[in-house]
């Protein structure tokens, strides 16, 4: 292992969390200190992704982590020392600490960024028995340390450590800020820089700002910041006339240079911590004027570095910045003295020095010499193939996975935070910045050579994944430097640790082969650099070199190649150049002979696999399973544990100085590398290449490792439970999951599921492998989908939405044991949920609980419909729901379960008509059931354009409500609309639409597409209309036809244990069906 391993032996392992949504002040302590103590140990900032605080953490170089995601499991397999969790507000950060205290990390502590606050007694007590996980109760000043042990906090628990920043100079002049701005450079400007909330005492400055202007009537306040009371603000300042004399800026990345264009900061804070932003304005030699207040009282000296006047007086506050304007010279000269005083009591350093002798003080002392005997990883490309050795080395006791590099920021950053990593957008930023141990490079065929060339240049082992580099050149001059340099490598070719590969090297081994056929019949893979040779290859050189290396692996090395191309355009992938088909004829050194043939050509993986022939003999292999022919039927057995698990095991097993099993070293994927592009070069050429012997010594591979089987444990803790959920293992493959559950914290419900609906035409995408997130990664940020790029990978855990559950057990208000709530936590046996965060809607007594699966997501989405359909009437004054259908007939196209549930809502609306179409007689004999019409698709679009007559060509539905994941039937209710009417769209759909024809009624009928996205409701009506008033809609709508819904609609009721056996028959019988229950229990 390289050297940081050792060095990194006495380095404490920190952790710096909070689960606040708005750490203003808050996350910039944090960052301070993370930065400071990564001088001395091992640090990861922790932070809800929604907060913001992440990005900012990564790009100071520092590890993140997601709470919101694993972080409880997170904790217990990193093996931090100490977990330092930040609570802006006094409910924040508890269950941070309980999950760091049952985590096993050495030392708990919790800083409070504000004084005691509380004034309710027994909310007192409950904050003191929040805090029983914590070793230290840390504050930021002495007063604010103060007036918790006053509370009556034990004294022992509290300590004071106050605030520190790091001074930042500047960016632009004075007179160019102000120039800026728009301000003279004589006009007096006192600067204020604050979140926006009542704490901060906006209104006792603007109540103090007329006084001032008495005297010097040219003064200008610059307000910065944003929260809550923004636009109480902007009133005020209004209605007292102080438009010409405020400006607000809102939030700012630029304080330092505000900073050196004010004349004076003014905090009228009702309470504080200690401040930032008053030391920021010390540090940049800037006067003060402040409430003598806890915390800000310590940093600014009255009559010395500044004024501090008593809180919510606007008369003192006024007095004392008219008499620093009053006296400018005097002002400054205390702006001086602020910057002495800061450097010599408030640097970050001095800061983070007292927080790491708490740290030592609150550790065991066995927690403080434990050597660090981790195997820290690097990656280069955090795409699909990266995050495929993610979930394996994720698994395993002696890795870190500890930073990422990759051209999209973005992707690093979000890759980082799911394991506590640092993010870079660049690997010799990375390298330059981490001490790593091994390194995967998992890129591109283009992007590989500089990579490798900086791993080698640091001495660092690598994993990499094939191929190896577009040309011979560049992985021949990265093999003599790795043998030069005596590097553990390794490379990407896990066919070779099959189990099922090593029973056909056996059987060949006592047979050998004489023929072999290989196919590699798939699609074209989405990335757009795929599809160009001089980007990936070709299919040959970077999918079919699998089968390639496979071939070698069982029988030798190739001596001669003879290879065909051809090419044809494909209108759906423009640009692409690479052959769309490619055959190569293989003659081996023993005389064998092999035809490994490929196609781009299909929408589907069709085969990929290696079919050899020996005497008496043949075999299939695919990546799955193997079948063994020896006359006598054709058995298939499936391969058994996890190859990717194996190639990483083996990798990391040679890193840390043990046994060296691996199977394709550098060197050897180089001869599979040469043998593809030998294919290339005769396909080009017309003419066979013959290759040289490689000079590589071939060895018998070492027995595969055996991959541990974690079993559940047999007893549980106090309080705690086995879930069970219903997940996707791989495609066509339905399982259970099961993992242990903690008691519910505070806040908190745990529930026991009762029913939980399952939702065909979305879950069934995950099993049939076709949902978007499967191959396509959603970019956030920018609101699209990268394509090539899998956001979710199988196993898929996690599915549905519909769920029904009995409250077991309540710790949070408004939630009682017995109540029965509905709820989206997906097919499990039990869930804890947090009220706060988890919609959980109370179902009403007299209504059947099974009928609870519609309440707070189906039922929502069909409602969103019509609602879309309002707001097109109405714009954003939607006062009841249906409104806009009521009195209109309306097409619904789509007879299951969402196109009902959308049918039976615009009926209660009082829509003139309703024709719902499927072309299921199935489910048009229950659409007719439950009071509608019903036809064809085509024959309902008719109908329309002949019943619904409004004068002269005016045909057809205002609206047509579109259910149906087809592209022809959004064509079809295209043709069944009135000119200038509206499809609401409600399908899921997983491809293209061809049959779309958008330049015929379309255009033609000036027609509009809304999409009604459940997570979306129509723009300006997000809070009048929420997913709680839509729910509440929904069970309006169970308690007048639920026992309609529940005759007609519910066709499966099926009990939870038999629901993977019943979802494979399902998806090979096709039956009919609409909605499908999982009874978990009564």
């Amino acid at each position: 292992m390289s050297g940081s391993t050792s060095e990194a032996g006495t380095r404490l392992r920190i952790c710096l969390a909070t689960d606040s949504l708005e750490p203003s002040g808050l996350g910039e302590h944090m960052m301070l200190l993370a930065v400071e103590l990564s001088k001395r140990a091992d640090v990861v900032v922790a932070a809800d992704p929604r907060s913001g605080l992440l990005e900012r953490a990564a790009r100071r170089g520092l590890a993140i982590k997601s709470v919101a995601e694993g972080f409880d499991d997170w904790l217990a397999r990193a093996g931090h020392d100490v977990l330092h969790v930040h609570a802006g507000i006094g409910w924040e950060g508890h269950e941070l600490a309980r999950l760091g205290r049952r985590a096993g990390v050495g030392a708990v502590l919790r800083t409070e960024h504000l004084p005691h606050v509380i004034t309710d007694p027994l909310q007192t007590a409950q904050h003191i028995d929040g805090i029983a996980a914590v070793d230290r109760l840390v504050c930021v000043s002495h007063g604010a340390a103060e007036s918790f042990r006053r509370a009556g906090y034990p004294s022992d628990l509290v300590a004071a450590v106050p605030n520190g920043i790091r001074a930042v100079s500047p960016v632009r002049s004075r007179a160019g800020v102000r120039a800026t701005l728009g301000v003279s450079p004589s006009r007096p400007v006192i600067l204020t820089v604050a979140r926006l909330t009542e704490q901060k005492g906006h209104r006792h400055l603007l109540a103090a700002l007329p006084a001032v202007l008495a005297r010097h009537p040219d003064a200008l306040l610059l307000l910065v910041g944003t929260g809550p009371l923004h636009d109480e603000i902007a009133g005020a300042a209004s209605e007292m006339g102080l438009d010409g004399s405020v400006v607000r800026l809102g939030g700012r990345d630029d304080v330092p240079d505000l900073l050196d264009a004010a004349d004076l900061l003014v905090l009228p804070s009702l309470f504080e911590g200690l401040p930032l932003v008053v030391l920021e304005a010390m540090a940049a030699g800037l006067p003060v004027v402040a409430t003598d207040v806890a915390g800000t009282q310590e940093a600014v000296v009255a009559g010395e570095t500044g004024w501090l006047v008593p809180p919510a007086d606007p008369a003192a506050l006024a007095a004392a910045i008219t008499e620093a304007f009053d006296d400018l010279p005097e002002a400054r000269a205390r702006g001086d003295a602020g910057r002495e005083r800061f450097e010599r009591h408030f640097q970050a350093s001095r800061m983070a020095e007292a927080t790491f002798d708490l740290y030592r003080a609150a550790l065991p002392q066995e927690r403080q010499t434990r050597p660090m005997q981790k195997t820290r990883i690097g990656f280069i490309g955090a795409g699909g193939i990266a995050q495929r050795h993610l979930g394996i080395l994720d698994g395993f006791e002696d890795v870190v996975i500890a930073a990422f590099a990759d051209v999209d920021a973005k992707r690093a950053e979000e890759t980082a935070a799911r394991f506590g990593a640092k993010a870079f957008a660049s690997h010799d930023a990375m390298l330059a910045a981490v001490d790593l141990d091994a390194l995967y490079i998992c890129v591109p065929p283009f992007a590989h050579g500089a990579p490798e060339r900086a791993a080698i240049a640091k001495g660092l082992p690598f994993f990499v994944e094939k191929p190896v580099s577009l040309d011979v050149e560049t992985a021949e001059d990265i093999a003599r430097a790795v043998a030069q340099a005596n590097l553990v490598t390794a490379v990407g070719y896990h066919w070779r640790y099959l189990d099922t590969v090593d029973e056909a090297r056996a059987l060949l081994s006592r047979n050998p082969a004489q023929l072999l056929s290989g196919y590699w019949l798939d699609s074209t893979p989405p990335p757009q650099w795929w599809w160009h040779e001089d980007k990936s290859g070709g299919q040959m050189v970077e999918q079919t070199t699998h089968l390639l290396d496979l071939a070698r692996f069982l029988v030798g090395e190739v001596t001669e190649v003879y290879g065909r191309a051809g090419h044809v355009d494909r209108p759906d992938f423009p640009g692409l150049d690479v052959p769309t088909v490619t055959t190569a004829s293989l003659t081996f050194d023993t005389g064998v002979v092999a035809n490994i043939s490929s196609t781009c050509l299909l929408g589907w993986n069709h085969r990929v696999g290696l079919h050899i022939f020996a005497d008496k003999l043949a075999i299939e292999l695919t990546d799955r399973d193997i079948m063994v022919d020896v006359g006598r039927g054709r058995p298939v057995r499936g391969a058994d544990g996890d190859p990717v698990w194996r190639e990483d095991r083996d990798f990391i097993d040679a890193v840390r100085g043990g046994e060296n099993r691996i199977r394709c070293p550098y060197a050897d994927a180089l001869e599979t590398h040469r043998l593809a592009l030998a294919v290339v070069q005769s396909a080009r050429s017309g003419q066979a290449v013959r290759l040289s012997p490689p000079a590589i010594a071939r060895t018998e591979p070492a027995p595969l490792q055996p991959q541990p089987r974690h079993e559940p444990p047999q007893g549980l803790p106090p309080g705690h439970r086995h879930v069970r959920s219903l997940g996707v293992e791989r495609p066509g493959e339905a399982y259970h999951f099961q993992y242990e559950e903690g008691p519910p914290g505070d806040g908190q419900v745990r529930l026991d599921t009762l029913y939980t609906g399952f939702s065909a035409g979305t879950e069934l995408t995950f099993y049939k492998n076709t949902n978007p997130y499967l191959h396509s990664r959603w970019d956030g940020a920018r609101g699209v989908f990268v394509p090539g790029e899998a956001g979710q990978h199988f196993p898929v855990p996690f599915l549905g939405y519909m769920e029904v559950a009995r409250v077991s057990e309540s710790r949070a208000p408004g939630f009682a044991a017995g109540d029965v709530v509905a709820s989206t936590y997906a097919h499990k046996s039990g869930h804890t949920a947090d009220p706060f965060h988890d919609l959980l809607v109370a179902m009403p007594a007299d209504l059947d609980p099974m009928l609870g699966i519609y309440v707070a997501q189906m039922g929502p989405i069909a409602a969103n419909g019509i609602l879309h359909a309002d707001a097109e009437m109405s714009g954003t004054q939607v006062s009841r729901l249906g409104e806009g259908v009521a009195g209109r007939p309306t097409v619904v196209i789509g007879g299951g379960v969402v196109g009902l549930l959308t049918a039976l809502f615009a009926a209660r609306a009082g829509a003139a008509e309703i024709v719902v179409a499927d072309p299921s007689p199935f489910r048009r004999a229950r659409a007719e059931a439950l009071g509608f019409s019903a036809m064809g698709e085509d024959e309902a679009a008719a109908y329309a354009k002949s019943a619904w007559h409004h004068g002269g060509g005016d045909r057809g539905a205002d609206f047509v409500f579109q259910t149906r994941a087809s592209g022809a039937s959004l064509h079809t209710a295209l043709q069944a609309l009135r000119p200038q009417g509206t499809v609401i769209d409600l399908a899921f759909y997983q491809g293209g639409a061809d049959a779309l024809r958008l330049g015929e009624e379309f255009h033609h009928n000036g027609l509009n597409i809304r999409c009604a996205q459940i997570n979306r409701v129509p723009r300006g009506l997000g809070f009048s209309w929420n997913k709680r008033r839509l729910a509440a809609e929904t069970i309006g709508l169970l308690q007048t036809r639920g026992e309609d819904i529940k005759a007609e609609m519910i066709t499966h009721v099926v009990p939870f244990e038999e629901a993977p056996s019943f979802l494979a028959g399902l998806v090979r019988d096709r039956p009919d069906f609409l909605q499908i229950v999982f009874k978990v229990q009564d």
